[in-house]
């Protein structure tokens, strides 16, 4: 039986051209990095709690890869609320928690644990 490929499922904005090759370059050997993107910003851009559905969606797609984790990559929208806007959507089955980035908090799910 061949042992399933580890998996990071990651949202970022549509002119978003950068996370990806980041996320690539630096995963471990062996783990796949499966991308979504959303319009959310120049003409699209919304607060982030009108964003909900979409974050939602895109989660929910990524989850058909059977990711070990989803990250929502989005530090402007993520951060414009503060605290008060920090939320953790349990639309999947995958736990989720909230982690300190370097560059600011981002909403992650961890299966398995």
């Amino acid at each position: 039986m061949t042992k399933p490929t580890p998996r990071i499922g990651l949202i970022v904005p549509a002119s978003n051209t950068a996370a990806e090759v980041q996320f690539q370059r630096y995963a471990p050997a062996g783990v796949g990095v499966h991308t979504t993107r959303l319009r959310m910003t120049g003409q699209w851009s919304r607060p982030l709690r009108e964003l909900a559905d979409d974050i939602t969606q895109a989660a929910a797609a990524l989850s058909d890869t059977s990711p070990g984790v989803i990250v929502f990559h989005c530090t402007a929208n993520s951060m414009a609320e503060g605290q008060a806007g920090e939320t953790v959507d349990r639309s999947t089955s995958l736990p989720s928690m909230i982690v300190e980035m370097p560059t600011g908090p981002a909403v992650v799910r961890r299966a398995g644990t």
